[in-house]
């Protein structure tokens, strides 16, 4: 796992995700805990492996110091993409800009056709993530099935008790 946080912070500074490599090593090594597990399986000893959202949620924005306000939400949302995808989490990059928005707005509750209107306007600037809405529902509702966000009744929040654990060879 050591190997994969360090992976991830030779990927970031070479795509140019943040340019703050103390920061974002920082803020993997507050947001990782790591336990060693007596259980062997097939002759490997496995790790439990834990990430708090939340917790990584509000150090975030200091790594992302020096980057153009234009280049925010793209290069941002790619550096959560590169994260949850590294902790296993199969999320696309157009779930991740959304997440990426949702976490600005915090722990209050917004409709998702509001959230809809002002990623309108982000996406304008970044046409990749583009989404239609009924693509934009289908996101909201992968980033609840992972547990990021809590989602009913068209009311959208982010989730803050996501805890990752996994076991780790």
């Amino acid at each position: 796992m050591i190997e994969s946080l360090v992976e991830i912070v030779e990927v970031a500074i070479e795509r140019k995700l943040c340019f703050h490599e103390k920061h974002l090593r920082h803020l993997l090594n507050n947001n990782f805990s790591i336990v060693q597990d007596s259980i062997e399986e097939k002759g490997m000893e496995m790790a439990d492996v834990q990430f708090t959202i939340m917790k990584f949620l509000k150090e975030f924005p200091k790594t992302l110091n020096g980057i153009k306000h234009s280049e925010l939400y793209a290069k941002g949302a790619d550096l959560l993409c590169l994260i949850l995808n590294t902790l296993n989490v199969e999320i696309t990059k157009e779930e991740c800009f959304i997440f990426f928005h949702i976490r600005e707005i915090g722990k209050f509750r917004t409709k998702e056709d509001i959230v809809f209107k002002e990623l309108k306007s982000h996406w304008g600037m970044h046409k990749d993530y583009k989404l239609e809405e009924d693509d934009f529902l289908e996101a909201v509702r992968e980033l609840k099935n992972h547990g990021l966000i809590g989602h009913r009744r068209g009311t959208i929040t982010l989730n803050e008790a996501t805890v990752f654990r996994y076991k780790y060879a």
